[in-house]
Formats: C-alpha cells, sequence, structure tokens
C-alpha cells in the first residue's frame, strides 16, 4: 500500500509556505509603490523649480519657489554650470557651510557623471550615503548673477547648464523606518499564525489518532461502548458513521447467524423426515409404501421452495438492472389469483378483488412484481380465517396494491421486523419471501408497509407509474 505525506507536515507546510510568499510579495509590493511614489513626487517638485526658472529666463520675472517642496521632506536645490563645467550658482557668499559643503559634492558628483549633461537627461546621483534625484536642462542666454536669462542685454550669449535636484535622503529612510515596521508586523502575524497552525495541527493530527484506533477497534469487531468525543464536527460525523456501520455489521452477523439457524432447522425437519420414510422402504420397515414416498416428495418440495427462494433473493440483490417492460397489473393480480384459487377453496378462503375501472399500465420487471404480489398473498392465505380482499388503484401519480386478511394479525413485536431478511415470525415459513417482495417492490422505486390490527392485516404497495428502478 503506497504511503503519502503526513497530514500534520501538510496542514504546517502549505501555511507557512503561503505566509512566507505573501509576506514577501507584500514588501517587494509595497516598495515599489512607495519607490514609485518618491520618485513621482520629486519629479514633480524638480519640475515646479523649473518652471519658476522658465519664467525667469523668458520674462526676467521671478515668482518664488514653490512652498509644496517642502511638504514631502524633500528640499530642492539648482546650480548653473558654464559651457565649461564651471560652478556660477550658489557661491560665495554661502549662506551656511551645510550649503557650501553639499553644493560642492553635489557639482564634483555632475561632473563625474558627464552623461547628466545633456539637455533634459533624468536620472540619480548617489553622494556617500545620501541619494538625489536630478533634471538637467540647458538655457541660452546671460547670466545675470542669479540665473540666465534669454534677453539680457547686448552681447554674446552662451549655454548654461541648470542641475535641478532634490534630496530623497530623509524619505528612503523614513521608508526604511517604515519597512522594518511592517516586516516586524507581518512577521509577528507569521509568528502567531503559524503557532495556531502548529496547535491546530497538533488537534487534528492527535484526533486523527483516536479516530483510527477507534476505525481499527470497529474493524477488529471490538465491542463500541461509546463514541469517542472531537473537537471537530467531520471527526465526530465520522465516528458517528462508523459506530452505525459497526451496528450494521453486527446485525447483520446476528441475522446471518439466525438464518442459518432457521434454515439448518427448516432443512434439517424434511430431511430427517425424507431420511426416515426413505430407510424404512430400505429396510423394509414400512409398511404403506406409497404413503411414505408420497412424504418424501412433499417433503423434497418443501426443501426445493426454500432453496429456490433463497436463490431468487440472491439474484435480486447481484442484479443492477431490471428487464423493464409495459404489463397491465390487473391482469398479472388476476393471475396470481388464479394459481392460489386451489388453495384457497381448499382451505375455505374466499379471494375478494376489487380492480379499479380501467387496466394499469405499469413499466416495470414483470416476474419481480408478479413474485411480489404472489408472495404476499400467500402470506395472508396463510393467516386468513375466511376472507382476502385484495385493491388496486391509481392515486395521484403512483399505483396502490392492498391485499388484506381476517386473521389474527401479526404481533406487535413482530411489526418492525417482518421484512427483515430471514426473520421469521409466528408460524411463518422461512423468513424470506416478504424480504424479496420488500427488495422487489424497492427495485422499482416502491414502498411497502404493514398496518395490523386485531382481526384484520393490510399490506400496502405503492409503485411509480413509470416503475423505474432506483438503484
Amino acid at each position: 500500500m503506497k504511503k503519502g505525506r503526513k497530514l500534520k507536515n501538510g496542514l504546517f507546510l502549505l501555511p507557512t509556505v503561503i505566509i512566507l510568499v505573501t509576506v514577501s510579495i507584500m514588501a517587494v509590493v509595497s516598495n515599489y509603490i512607495i519607490q514609485g511614489y518618491i520618485s513621482k513626487v520629486a519629479m514633480q517638485l524638480i519640475g515646479a523649480r523649473l518652471e519658476v526658472l522658465d519664467t525667469y529666463y523668458n520674462d526676467g520675472v521671478y515668482e518664488g519657489y514653490y512652498t509644496e517642496e517642502t511638504e514631502f521632506l524633500m528640499s530642492v536645490y539648482h546650480l548653473i554650470f558654464d559651457e565649461k563645467g564651471t560652478l556660477l550658482y550658489p557661491c560665495e557668499p554661502w549662506e551656511s557651510e551645510k550649503e557650501q559643503q553639499r553644493t560642492m559634492r553635489i557639482a564634483k558628483a555632475y561632473k563625474s557623471n558627464t552623461g547628466l549633461s545633456l539637455d533634459g537627461k533624468k536620472g540619480k546621483l548617489f553622494i556617500g550615503e545620501e541619494t538625489y534625484y536630478v533634471n538637467s536642462k540647458i538655457y541660452t542666454g546671460g547670466y545675470d548673477g542669479f540665473f540666465v536669462r534669454k534677453n539680457i542685454g547686448v552681447g554674446e550669449k552662451k549655454p548654461y547648464v541648470v542641475l535641478a535636484c532634490t534630496n530623497i535622503t530623509p524619505v528612503e529612510e523614513f521608508q526604511s523606518i517604515l519597512n522594518k515596521v511592517l516586516m516586524g508586523q507581518l512577521c509577528l502575524c507569521g509568528l502567531i499564525a503559524l503557532m495556531t497552525i502548529t496547535g491546530v495541527a497538533g488537534g487534528i493530527d492527535r484526533s486523527f489518532e483516536r479516530l483510527k484506533r477507534y476505525i481499527i477497534k470497529a474493524g477488529n469487531r471490538e465491542t463500541l461502548t461509546e463514541v469517542p468525543s472531537f473537537p471537530y464536527r467531520e471527526f465526530n460525523e465520522v465516528a458517528d458513521t462508523v459506530l452505525h456501520m459497526s451496528e450494521m455489521i453486527e446485525k447483520a452477523e446476528k441475522t446471518q447467524e439466525q438464518f442459518f439457524q432457521n434454515i439448518s432447522h427448516e432443512l434439517r425437519t424434511p430431511l430427517m423426515s425424507i431420511q426416515g420414510y426413505a430407510e424404512g422402504i430400505l429396510f423394509g420397515a414400512v409398511k404403506d409404501v406409497d404413503k411414505a414416498a408420497e412424504a418424501i416428495v412433499k417433503n423434497s418440495k418443501k426443501m426445493a421452495e426454500l432453496v429456490d427462494e433463497i436463490l431468487y433473493l440472491s439474484r435480486i440483490d447481484a442484479s443492477e438492472h431490471l428487464n423493464k417492460e409495459k404489463f397491465g397489473l390487473q391482469e398479472l393480480i388476476c393471475r396470481c389469483l388464479w394459481y392460489m384459487k386451489g388453495e384457497a377453496d381448499k382451505r375455505g378462503i374466499e379471494i375478494i378483488y376489487r380492480p379499479g375501472e380501467e387496466e394499469i399500465m405499469l413499466l416495470g420487471d414483470e416476474k419481480m412484481i408478479e413474485r411480489a404480489v404472489s408472495n404476499i398473498l400467500s402470506n395472508a392465505l396463510r393467516y386468513a380465517k375466511s376472507k382476502i380482499i385484495l385493491t388496486s388503484e391509481e392515486e395521484s401519480s403512483k399505483v396502490v396494491v392492498k391485499v388484506t386478511d381476517d386473521g389474527d394479525g401479526i404481533d406487535e413485536a413482530d411489526l418492525p421486523h417482518i421484512f427483515e431478511r430471514f426473520y421469521k415470525g409466528k408460524h411463518g415459513k422461512t423468513g424470506i419471501g416478504l424480504a424479496i417482495t420488500a427488495e422487489a417492490v424497492r427495485k422499482h422505486g416502491g414502498t411497502i408497509c404493514v398496518q395490523a390490527s386485531r382481526g384484520a392485516t393490510t399490506f400496502i404497495i405503492e409503485l411509480p407509474e413509470d416503475a423505474a428502478a432506483t438503484n
């Protein structure tokens, strides 16, 4: 037998992998979104600075820098270089030593990245541990000590490179802190989830072990005193099912044991009678040989009938498909009554049949239905005192057949069991006839029940009009 993976490992590993993959994806996606947002804001601020400088370049009007530059933890700077790469702005006198150092670092990094000197070139500058977004632009005109103007007067116009930049290091540091907090929260949630999963997986594993021992115990046919209680409904349902199956098996074993006892008794009685008469004839101990032969034939027929019923019940169990054909129910019942007429007349039993106004057509196995009706009539004939009343009629979309005899009725203790296989009630023959009837009716999608009272017993068979098999 192939051995698969342990459920506990699967319950632990799969959620763990899902959590790790989810955390990783969330971290990558969140960083991508934040980086995109930082880049977008940085370029917007740089663009706003260049718009101010464009206005001054074209019109000579200085409108001031946008206040939004300080709202995102990012400050914007601009540097001006002449065509030889000499820094023109900002210059002495410096507002602070910090401004001077920052300007010198940016200028040095700019000169070492000659690709940024192209007009409209965007990119990043990494200066030590700081990161800058930059955008360069070339203006042709005259430098007035503050910025480049397009129309500054008479003189040669020269190209100047303006480098606008913003330091995004504080935002990146904030992002790093945010990432650490986020990762810490995710790890904590993951740890709690894994601890929960481990506990749940352990509980399920222990429940499975208990359930397995319970099933093995049932398989070994040990006595199941009580159903174990599990924390999960599905396990309790399985345990209940196992108990029910065990009870059914035990009941079947008892029924089978009872059947063999009944069959042994039923076969032993005629067999011993046959053996006794045969030995009497053989040794000349029987004077009336004809009477002895008649007894042998009678008991042989009884044994043949018993064996026939057992074989027929086995065939019903084994058959998966019915030999369905259309037939008339009233004609079938009349045929069964004709077979019973001789025995009924012999015992003085009146059989009254009250059919419907029109022939009732059914689709099903005619021989099986005939056997079922014959068994019910035979049973009624065995217990009736003076008469049997039989009716057949259509009610809505079903056909109802009722057989009533005026016998002493069925004992209340026998009523729940009369359709069970091999159950033999008072004055019963083999305990198989009614079981055959019940199985034949079930095969046609119908139902059978019995109503018993003192002085009357009624068997009621209900069949659908199409009498389709329900296997």
